[in-house]
Order: C-alpha cells, then sequence, then structure tokens
C-alpha cells in the first residue's frame, strides 16, 4: 500500500481518482486545489507519490508543483493533463516527471501508470544506494567537486554550464581540465556513468524494464541507450541479464 496525494481542484475528478486507488488498496489525499495548499501538505505528510493536474483553478500552479517536487527529488510525481500547446511543452520539459496520464482516462489508465512508477521509483532509489566509484587521490579539488556533482544528479540532464559552475572555472577551461585530467571528456565520463548505474539497476532487479532504466536515466532514444550500453559493458542488456542472472545463481 502507498500513500498517495491526489492534487486535483475539480472534486469530482478527484473523487474518481481516488475510488480507483483505493480500490487497488492505496491509502489517498485528496482537496488540495492549488499551490500553498498542496505544498503544506506535502511538508507535512509522509506521501510515496503525487498526482497533481497542471492547471488548477485556471492557473498554472500544478506546473509550479511540479518544479517545487523536481527541485525537492524525494517524492515522484505524475501529471493530469489536458493540455498539449507548445508553451506548456516546453516548461514541462524542463521538469524531470514520472509519468502523465491525460484526461479523459480510464481506470486502467490511473491503475497502470501508478503502479509503474511506484515499482520504477522503488528501484531508482534501491540503485541510487550504489556506491560511487572512488575517486583517486591525485584528482584536483575542483574536478572531484564536478565529479561529485555528477554522481548525486546521475538521473538529471548533466549540463557542462553546471558542471564548470562547480570549478568557478570558465567552461572552455574546465573541459580542458577535466580531459588532461582523467583521459576522457566530460561528456563521455557522464555516459559512462549513467551506464554503470544502468548495470547496477538491472542486476538489482530482474524485472525492471531497460526501456524504463533508460528513461530515467535521461535517455530520449532506446537504441542509443543500447548501443552505448554494449560499449561500455561490453556485452547487449540481455547477455548482461543473463550474466547477472548465472551469477547469482551461483552465489
Amino acid at each position: 500500500m502507498s500513500f498517495i496525494a491526489i492534487i486535483e481542484d475539480e472534486p469530482l475528478i478527484a473523487r474518481d481518482i481516488q475510488d480507483i486507488l483505493e480500490k487497488e488498496g492505496h491509502e489517498c489525499m485528496a482537496g488540495f486545489s492549488n499551490y500553498e495548499s498542496a505544498v503544506a501538505a506535502i511538508e507535512m505528510y509522509p506521501f510515496n507519490l503525487i498526482l497533481v493536474d497542471i492547471m488548477l483553478q485556471g492557473r498554472d500552479d500544478g506546473i509550479r508543483i511540479g518544479e517545487y517536487l523536481h527541485e525537492k527529488k524525494a517524492i515522484p510525481f505524475i501529471f493530469i493533463t489536458s493540455l498539449h500547446d507548445k508553451e506548456t511543452l516546453f516548461r514541462l520539459s524542463k521538469i524531470y516527471v514520472f509519468g502523465y496520464i491525460v484526461k479523459p482516462f480510464k481506470p486502467a489508465d490511473i491503475i497502470i501508470n501508478v503502479e509503474l512508477v511506484l515499482h520504477r521509483y522503488r528501484h531508482v532509489n534501491n540503485a541510487a544506494t550504489t556506491p560511487a566509484p572512488e575517486i583517486a587521490d591525485d584528482v584536483p579539488y575542483q574536478i572531484r567537486k564536478a565529479i561529485n556533482y555528477i554522481h548525486d544528479n546521475i538521473f538529471e540532464k548533466i549540463y557542462l554550464d553546471d558542471l564548470a559552475a562547480q570549478t568557478r572555472w570558465k567552461k572552455n577551461h574546465f573541459i580542458s581540465m577535466f580531459t588532461k585530467t582523467l583521459n576522457i571528456t566530460p561528456h563521455q565520463y557522464i555516459l559512462q556513468c549513467k551506464i554503470r548505474k544502468a548495470m547496477a539497476m538491472l542486476s538489482a532487479d530482474d524485472g525492471i524494464a531497460a526501456a524504463a532504466v533508460a528513461f530515467d536515466l535521461g535517455f530520449k532514444s532506446y537504441s542509443s541507450f543500447s548501443k552505448l550500453f554494449k560499449k561500455v559493458a561490453g556485452l547487449t542488456i540481455e547477455d548482461y541479464r543473463k550474466k547477472e542472472m548465472l551469477r547469482r545463481h551461483l552465489q
């Protein structure tokens, strides 16, 4: 059972969602219809998941709540929406959201999205506890800060400007120093770290879909993810999973 907040300003829709989820054994809390009441509840209650309508009372409070949850990075959330305009899609592209439910929806849309997100988030959390590789003692402090930033934000899109900001160097100087120190560019290092995290996630759970892992780590193309995985791991995703299953069987 999970504790789920429903942030929806239309009482009938909120009631429908609550009924659907409670029949599945979840505990729900609804009645939040604006940014202030929703954030107050999120700070007060230990929710496992947030369902939030993008537009609340004709305003963009839902997107603001999403931005708040994106910064908080502690609770997964799903957007409920009927909006497809370019401005809304652009703002949503800046937020790491775990799923979308499009109005009008069927009970199965709610159930499947909620179960997938809860399942995926549990395994993202488990994989996030995997210790980061140790950094060699001779790596300069500024580069160490950038490396730690990469590992701390491995599930986010990582920009070179943000990495350079960790060192207070100009971007081009940072790229040059990073590459000279580690014999790999920052971009290549980020991709390698993401693939190693994917390996940990796939090893930890035979049931998690490789496509979900790719999505969680920010890959927009599964094809590019699978090609990079083979390059870094030396095995296809399928062969890697077989190897890990055999390894666990022999332990």
